[in-house]
């Protein structure tokens, strides 16, 4: 049951998504924003990495779990 008065930012909704599947392509989270309503979730994912909440993988990392993509990969960090 979800309580319609506790609302979460779009913000804080996109840590949750992450944090959900855990590693998200940039793509991903463009889609999320399509989804729920948010032309800046880009701009969002960019923020929770300054504020340390979540972190790009290293290059070597990104070629070893997803092979030959060229865009970012962003992680959940605990």
């Amino acid at each position: 049951m979800t309580d319609l008065f506790i609302t979460k930012s779009k913000k804080e909704q996109l840590l949750d998504y992450i944090k959900s599947i855990h590693y998200a392509r940039t793509s991903q989270i463009i889609a999320w924003g399509c989804r729920n309503f948010c032309n800046r979730s880009d701009r969002n994912a960019r923020q929770l990495a300054t504020e340390g909440r979540i972190k790009r993988i290293s290059d070597e990392e990104k070629i070893f779990r997803f092979q030959d993509t060229k865009e970012n990969i962003w992680e959940f960090v605990k």
